[in-house]
């Protein structure tokens, strides 16, 4: 009898019923899976190191998945089955076992419904697979959370009427209960609310007592100078922050990089030095070229008694890798496991309602390095919460946004701000490289790419917004001192220069960035943004010690320019590492290129190093060879292009030609020659030189290739 009870038990609270959906949900997102696509692993390469390295933690991840897959759903079912109570209290067990089904399947479709509206990049791949991408479409509006809301308010009208007449006609006894529980839910709700007004209570400091400095860098990965300061008559995708600096910052508009790469060129905000001097040329350097660690900001700060921490989703997966000398972390991963597990969790339609949020990212990390789930929000929360127990001690924190990174996957409403409703292409809700195949994007797609490019900075400048309103709640902001930058710009198909960055040194909008700071403790300066002078990302580190009165470090190559420039700083610069092969490159002309293989055949998991990609040592010497290099004075540009036959030297003038579309060298011989002295000499300075056949080796240890590594 007790177990018959016991089963009736388990049919009747709604954890058959949920059981049985979750069962269901997992079949179905097991049966559209898609199978591997992994960023510098082919899927055959990829299955091989699955079923030779990393099966068991494949099979931890999946076992996980599988057991919050049934959990959650059970949890549905249970509160289904609490729905179901309130519209009918008695019914036989088979009604209630079908009827709490199809109430928990309603309630997990409006979950579904409310997450595509949100992350619509999230389902996209399978909704395309499943030939539904009409429907993707359609639910991803503002029209469609409009009725999102009326259904779900509608639903929740009609089950607290249902209720309140339920408890209504009840006897007094049992009515009386009821309210009394009520009452204690009530009481619940409003204590639990007071407990949040207090802590959000600004903090307060003993009179005379020393006020800290909380300093928070504020950068954008692939945010564009032309986007934070737009000429007369166009606006900035990013208001508030763009009318902040105006208002209240001190800066440039035009600071160079050196390298428009985000791993090298964090280093290089952080320690001042060319990449060169720092030895991470590329995405994917050796765990031998990171161990020669120069003094970094933060290890400086933190030496100084300053509490320092970096804060970052998909794009800053960089920062777990490499001796920045923050103390804390929050930052996503970056290795073969991690890439092969977001294949898993990509997988997972049905459970990413339910994840996608900071619950869900505390329990899967790994949902943190999606590229197509950036969460400025919750980085953003991370830093205010932070900061807010630290409101006593010096800090220091970077806070790192990636909805502004290919492929531009901002949530809602980012996604739709500027770009067209009558859009209906693959590029909707991300960029799609595969829309690149065919040839040439029109001007349709490239306007959509661009709207997509302006809603992720729209979807930061929110948080921005946030971050500054939450640090005036707390009593903080009079003590912050906030700059602004960036890893690198962005090139959005202008010029025919084509898309993302590091490819090449024409144009101006991959290697320009915003270096701007705002010490709200101080009242508004004298001295605005400079929207004339260059300066370089090396000069950040600098000009920050500066500002906080603390002595130079020796080894930065960068200068403070804290009090302003007289004239533009010279900046040498350099390509990255080229992703796609000769044949597939839709920016740069193959006869400009010395050809070596797509990434898929440059990097390996290197099990020796948490399984983190690598150059491959077959090509750790033709890499940099083939490296565009650049001298940058002014407006003018000098470029050197190595080739297979001797090198090319490009003359550019930014100011008369800005997407370098006229080379100038035949006209400029005398220039070329002036310029060309001035570079080798500044990269003398940096670097061992030598010219080999005609090409320059710049940085390059004189030894043999070796072989590759046998990791696997």
């Amino acid at each position: 009898m007790r177990l018959v009870s016991l089963y009736r038990w388990w049919l009747r609270s709604g954890l058959a019923s949920g059981l049985g959906l979750g069962v269901s949900a997992l079949l179905l997102d097991a049966a559209v899976y898609g199978g591997f696509a992994v960023m510098g692993v082919d899927a055959s390469e990829a299955m091989t190191l699955v079923r030779q390295q990393y099966q068991r933690q494949v099979f931890e991840l999946l076992a996980t998945l599988v057991l919050v897959f049934l959990s959650v759903f059970m949890g549905l079912g249970v509160f289904a089955r609490g729905i179901l109570f309130v519209l009918r209290e008695r019914s036989s067990t088979l009604r209630c076992l079908y009827e709490t089904a199809l109430i928990a399947l309603g309630c997990h479709l409006l979950a579904l419904w409310h997450a595509i509206i949100q992350r619509p990049q999230l389902f996209e791949a399978a909704a395309w697979r499943s030939h539904l991408g009409w429907t993707l479409r359609w639910l991803a509006t503002g029209a469609s959370l409009a009725i999102w809301w009326l259904v779900v308010g509608s639903l929740g009208l009609a089950l607290v009427s249902r209720l309140v007449w339920r408890l209504w006609r009840a006897r007094p006894a049992r009515a009386s209960s009821r309210a009394m529980l009520l009452a204690m839910a009530s009481g619940t709700v409003v204590l639990l609310g007071l407990v949040g007004v207090s802590l959000r209570t600004p903090a307060r400091f003993l009179p005379g007592a020393k006020r800290p400095r909380h300093i928070i860098v504020v950068a954008a990965d692939s945010l564009r100078s032309d986007r934070l300061f737009p000429e007369a008559g166009s606006r900035s995708p990013m208001p508030f922050l763009s009318g902040l600096l105006a208002e209240r910052a001190t800066g440039y508009s035009r600071t160079m990089v050196p390298l428009a790469r985000t791993f090298p060129s964090w280093i290089t905000l952080l320690s001042s030095q060319l990449p060169v001097e720092h030895g991470v040329r590329t995405m994917f350097p050796t765990a031998e070229e990171r161990r020669k660690t120069p003094p970094m900001l933060a290890t400086i700060l933190a030496e100084r008694g300053f509490s320092t921490s970096v804060y970052s989703d998909f794009a800053g997966d960089i920062f777990p890798r490499y001796a920045f000398g923050f103390q804390r972390v929050r930052a996503p991963m970056l290795s073969a496991v991690t890439l092969i597990q977001s294949q898993a969790m990509e997988a997972s339609i049905a459970l990413l309602p339910y994840l996608d949020n900071a619950w869900g990212k505390a329990l899967f990390p790994v949902l943190r390095s999606l590229a197509n789930a950036p969460d400025a929000q919750l980085i953003t929360t991370e830093l205010l919460s932070d900061l807010q127990h630290e409101a006593s001690r010096d800090t220091f924190s970077v806070l790192f946004y990636s909805d502004a990174h290919f492929p531009y996957a901002a949530p809602y409403p980012g996604y739709g701000r500027f770009a067209s409703p009558t859009y209906a292409g693959p590029n909707r809700f991300q960029f799609s490289p595969a829309s690149l195949l065919a040839g040439s994007p029109s001007e349709q797609e490239l306007g959509q790419i661009r709207a997509l490019y302006d809603g992720g900075l729209s979807t930061i400048d929110d948080q921005l917004r946030r971050l500054v309103t939450g640090l005036e709640q707390r009593g903080l902001l009079d003590s912050t001192l906030l700059l602004v930058t960036a890893d690198h710009g962005e090139n959005l198909g202008e010029y025919g220069l084509g898309f993302a960055h590091g490819n090449h040194l024409l144009g101006i909008h991959s290697h320009e960035v915003p270096l701007a700071w705002i010490d709200f403790s101080q009242p508004r300066p004298v001295r605005r943004i400079d929207r004339v002078h260059r300066v370089r990302t090396l000069d950040m580190a600098p000009t920050l010690l500066e500002l906080l009165g603390l002595p130079q470090q020796p080894s930065f190559r960068g200068r403070s320019v804290a009090a302003g420039v007289s004239e533009s700083l010279p900046c040498l610069m350099e390509t990255g590492i080229w992703f796609t092969d000769i044949e597939h490159s839709h920016d740069l002309p193959r006869d400009l290129r010395i050809p070596y293989p797509g990434i898929e055949k440059l990097v390996l998991p290197n099990a020796s190093n948490h399984d983190e990609l690598e150059l491959r040592s077959s090509w750790n010497r033709l890499v940099p060879i083939a490296k565009h290099l650049g001298w940058q004075v002014g407006d003018e540009r000098l470029v050197y292009v190595p080739l297979r036959g001797g090198a090319l030297w490009q003359l550019y003038d930014l100011a008369t030609d800005p997407g370098s579309q006229r080379d100038l060298a035949e006209q400029r011989p005398q220039r070329v020659t002036e310029l060309r002295e001035q570079m080798l000499a500044a990269m003398r300075a940096a670097a061992p030189v030598r010219e080999v056949g005609g090409l320059l080796e710049w940085g390059i240890a004189p030894e043999p290739i070796r072989q590759d590594r046998q990791e696997n």
